[in-house]
């Protein structure tokens, strides 16, 4: 009888956690980012700037409002912002990267002359929004207009430890009024003006049809400061055999990221981000080390492992608001059981895909960019309708969506970690700037209003730092610091 009894209970017991676990799983709801026609073009590009989600692309339209590339949603609706220049017209798919670096919004791509309402000026793939309404170059060589910043597209921006990293399939750069040779990466200096090459300038990065598709910064238990991931496709740095993914840092240089990583400059990695303390990289490439590893992989410090995700074609983006989910974008095909179409979550513990929705599989095109805004993910690209799974229909929701029940609900609250880090934080209240000192090495920085939107996102290698707060509203704050050890929040509360 006792037998019995254990029997029962370890049944009990099995699909008891299978239950919790399957409860733990996000169950998202898209929605539209619409109030009639939507977007009539696609979407390259999304960033959030200034407390609004800034949208590039291929389009003109956005509810009908006329905006030639580049629109501004709120949550609520659409605008513009003062003077954009007509991306949209110029060139099909011309904006590949935006960031908000300081108070300003650099927007890097395809373009040269541009006309804003300073004028027609040549900006050489990339430009800057001051946020008072003006448009401006970056580059000072008036000469050689075709050159004003670099010579060739800009399809990657990052702010590694305070610093402006810009990489693309340029090859030169304007530095103090010359071309210089760059090797598809740089760096720009906000208060001097000035550009300079990353490692021996005159060698960089080198490769058949070589380019930087995305950066992001890395520390693993070993390294004492972050280091500067370096993704796309490649064949040497300065010299040194490092295909398609490449580390950089201050004092060392170029190094490869572990002993043969990419054996053959096959494809591209298109997208590269820290998650958990580890690497994920997604693209189109094959052979990592001596395994055949196919576009989507994880990287723990010493060694890349294959991921039980390894599906469709070409994986262009990675995003995660925490590290149990890993949301998965591209050109991705439909293999079979689970059916996914273009976009997809990957469960970290279980090492499994999971279809984005219980009841659509994907979109009918390819997903460039997602991100995080107000509490829910954005998913948006070239496609026109989200993909009914036989239980539901087709939605028409035009190159962009969003998805509530993610973000949101995996928010880390103010009670739910406890620290044994002795940060500081001063003055708070707060007016116009806070203070934080005692921060772990390699930490990324975001404060979130008490409704989870997002109103600050860095990265900082600093143990001190100092944050503007200036355009915030009064209210509370949670700010998070979050490193490979733990995440740390505190309640702050703006009060001018």
């Amino acid at each position: 009888m006792k037998k019995q009894s254990y029997k029962i209970l370890w049944i009990f017991g099995y699909f008891f956690l299978n239950a919790l676990s399957s409860l733990a799983q996000p169950i998202p709801t898209p929605s539209a980012v619409q109030q009639s026609t939507g977007i009539n073009g696609a979407v390259t590009a999304m960033t959030v700037y200034n407390d609004k989600l800034i949208i590039a692309g291929s389009f003109t339209q956005a509810d009908g409002i006329p905006c030639d590339g580049l629109i501004v949603w709120d949550g609520t609706s659409y605008d513009t912002l003062p003077g954009t220049p007509a991306f949209g017209t110029t060139i099909s798919n011309s904006i590949y990267a935006m960031l908000q670096y300081g108070n300003s919004l650099y927007v890097g791509g395809k373009f040269q002359a541009l006309t804003t309402n300073l004028g027609s000026i040549s900006f050489g793939n990339i430009i800057r929004y001051n946020g008072a309404g003006q448009w401006l170059q970056l580059g000072t060589n008036t000469s050689h207009p075709a050159f004003a910043a670099t010579n060739g597209p800009v399809r990657s921006l990052h702010n590694h430890d305070g610093e402006l990293f810009i990489g693309g399939d340029f090859t030169m750069v304007d530095i103090n009024g010359s071309n210089i040779s760059a090797g598809h990466i740089a760096t720009f200096d906000i208060n001097t003006k000035g550009w300079d090459s990353v490692g021996l300038g005159s060698m960089g990065l080198k490769g058949n049809s070589a380019t930087v598709h995305a950066m992001t910064s890395y520390k693993n238990q070993a390294s004492i400061n972050a280091q500067l991931v370096i993704a796309g496709r490649f064949e040497n740095a300065d010299n040194t055999t490092s295909r398609n993914v490449v580390i950089w840092d201050k004092v060392l240089g170029y190094n490869t990221i572990n002993t043969g990583s990419f054996t053959s400059q096959i494809g591209s990695v298109h997208c590269i981000d820290t998650i958990g303390g580890k690497l994920y990289a997604g693209g189109d490439y094959n052979n990592i080390g001596m395994n055949n590893y196919f576009g989507l992989n994880a990287y723990d410090g010493s060694v890349w492992t294959s991921l039980n995700a390894n599906i469709g074609i070409d994986r262009r983006v990675l995003f995660s608001c925490n590290n149990d989910y890993i949301w998965v974008g591209g050109n991705i095909a439909d293999l079979g059981s689970p059916k996914i179409q273009n976009v997809f979550i990957y469960d970290v513990a279980k090492d499994s895909v999971i279809p984005f929705s219980n009841t659509y599989t994907g979109v009918d095109g390819i997903v460039n960019a997602m991100t995080e805004y107000k509490g829910e993910l954005y998913i948006a690209g070239d496609f026109n309708n989200l993909l009914g799974n036989g239980t539901s229909s087709n939605i028409a929701y035009n190159n962009i969506f969003k998805v509530s029940g993610y973000c949101n609900n995996n928010t880390t609250t103010v009670n739910e970690v406890k620290s044994k880090t002795d940060i500081q934080i001063f003055p708070n209240p707060i007016k116009n700037l806070i203070n934080i000192t005692n921060i772990p090495s390699g930490s990324k920085l975001k404060i979130m209003s008490i409704e989870g939107k997002l109103a600050y996102n860095s990265f900082t290698e600093n143990e001190q730092t100092t944050i503007n707060t200036s355009d915030f509203t009064n209210g509370i704050y949670i700010l998070q610091i979050e490193n490979n050890i733990e995440i740390v929040s505190r309640k702050i509360v703006v009060n001018k």
